[in-house]
């Protein structure tokens, strides 16, 4: 009963998460018209997540030390969510929202491979297929009738689905005993050395203060905060395969959401691609494993 209790919490976190991220990824790009730069977004949304879990786990009487013998594996995975989660950001700034995300969604390529690696299996054929069929489309939705795409933007969002596919596969594999908000908190430490880092060498602050772009950053900061407890909370509830598996309605609802919030429309044969995507992303976690 208790294991099921468990794994029924761990599902709902995943699709609390994905429907955040979604939210914030499209605020992300709003903030960016609004006259932001990804350096600022991501400084002010973890200058305003760390105090708001700080403050969380005091008042739930938890500790806020990290023991010493997760100290390594914490950093490790904050770092590489800081790196996915950084380009994501940047990458906004370069290309259409709704084409970041479904670069984004090859992440469950990758922790899945990952996890494949850590217990010494080889991925089959049937699998190796479908991440034919998802660069697929992923080709055909990057091209369609949109003009030239920025390559540094490419890059950034091939950055961001690397880094959080290691994020939730170092998670899943060494970090599942921990509280999940200790865990946060700890992760977002690290990203902000991380961030802090990269605004002092680049002097690259740009924070517009209109009202529309405060309104703006305040959705941002919300739905990043609910997004990312709940994204790692997830993976410790039900294992990294299951939560980014679940994730896998982020996409929809980003395209969605792009398409209302940004007026970012796929053409019809973008639309094919991203279905491809998507369709690769949620059978191949589904199929089962081989010896």
């Amino acid at each position: 009963m208790l294991r099921l209790s468990s794994r029924l919490t761990g599902i709902g976190l995943a699709l609390l998460a994905a429907v955040f991220i979604s939210v914030s990824n499209v605020w992300s790009g709003q903030f960016y018209r609004d006259g932001g730069n990804g350096e600022s977004l991501l400084l002010l949304r973890y200058l305003a997540f760390l105090p708001l879990v700080y403050l969380v786990l005091r008042w739930r009487g938890g500790a806020v030390r990290l023991p010493r013998r997760d100290a390594l594996n914490v950093w490790t995975t904050g770092a590489c969510y800081a790196v996915g989660g950084g380009s994501l950001v940047l990458a906004f700034g370069r290309l259409p929202v709704s084409l970041v995300v479904l670069i984004l969604y090859l992440f469950p390529f990758v922790t899945l491979t990952v996890e494949s690696v850590m217990a010494r299996r080889v991925p089959d054929w049937r699998r190796l297929g479908l991440m034919v069929l998802a660069f697929a489309g992923l080709l055909l939705a990057l091209g369609g009738e949109q003009a030239a795409l920025d390559p540094i933007g490419l890059v950034f969002a091939g950055l961001a689905a690397l880094g959080v596919g290691l994020s939730f596969a170092w998670t899943g594999r060494y970090l599942t005993h921990l509280n999940s908000l200790l865990l946060a908190l700890h992760m977002a430490v690290v990203a902000l050395v991380l961030v802090v880092t990269l605004v002092l060498t680049t002097d690259s602050l740009s924070v517009p203060v209109t009202g529309q772009a405060l309104q703006t950053l305040a959705v941002v900061v919300v739905g990043f905060s609910i997004a990312y407890v709940a994204m790692f909370a997830a993976v410790q509830h039900i294992g990294a395969s299951g939560a980014a598996t679940l994730m896998n309605l982020e996409p929809v609802v980003t395209l969605w959401l792009a398409a209302l919030v940004l007026g970012e429309l796929l053409v019809g044969v973008q639309w094919a691609g991203a279905a491809m995507v998507v369709m690769a992303v949620v059978v191949y976690p589904l199929l089962p494993a081989r010896d």
